[in-house]
């Protein structure tokens, strides 16, 4: 089982796809198991074999999310709109993954006016950003610098996603299958940084009702 789980996080880091060879050298096995392994991840449908007789992932993953999809939906889409459209910045759920920090659901203003966008599935860089800031102050509550964050529940930084933004970013309790999470507030306009903030708390208590856990 562990290795099929290796074999589906290898295949999200080369999206081209590998061939048997490639995927036996990475995870240091021979290829008649791996064949076995790979049958039955089609039979699946996790994975799927190209015409170039590469290995890719396949359809049947995105079944298999759809629940933890949907009601991350449910729980978030509606105040992180609410907060895009109030703030007029791009409204993201980022939550902590064993890849780093992912852009989970994504909303932008409902404005003509130009805005940040940042990507469901995008990977945030490493660094002293606001949400890693935000989610580090929920995960190591030992670190004296990261107080002030904790105490008032978000952080903010700029410059990270291109010269002029802004962005902050708030650590949100969301139920326990999805770990520590936040809500990110991005925007080109770092002078309505109060508006932001005030903005950025009322989505989090929000969600949090929504989530039982004001």
């Amino acid at each position: 089982m562990s290795r099929a789980i290796d074999l589906l996080y290898l295949l999200a880091e080369h999206e081209a796809g590998m061939s048997i060879t490639e995927l036996a050298r990475e995870l240091s096995t021979q290829r008649p198991p791996l064949y076995r392994i790979v049958g039955s991840l089609m039979e699946r449908g996790l994975v799927h074999r190209t015409s170039t007789g590469k290995y890719v992932l396949g359809a049947g993953l995105i079944e298999l999310a759809r629940p933890l999809e949907r009601t991350l939906d449910e729980l978030v889409a509606g105040p992180l709109q609410r907060a895009a459209n109030a703030s007029g910045a791009g409204a993201v759920l980022v939550l902590d993954t064993a890849d780093g920090l992912v852009a989970a659901v994504s909303k932008s203003p409902e404005t003509v006016q130009m805005h940040l966008v940042t990507p469901v599935g995008h990977r945030f860089s490493e660094g002293p950003i606001a949400p890693r800031l935000a989610i580090d102050s929920v995960n190591h509550p030992e670190r004296a610098e990261l107080a002030e964050i904790r105490d008032r529940g978000y952080a903010t930084s700029s410059g990270q996603a291109f010269a002029g933004s802004w962005a902050a970013a708030f650590s949100v309790t969301l139920p326990d299958q999805y770990g520590v999470a936040c809500v990110m507030l991005a925007t080109m306009h770092p002078e309505d940084e109060d508006r932001l903030i005030t903005v950025g708390n009322a989505a989090v208590a929000e969600i949090a009702k929504f989530c039982g856990r004001a």
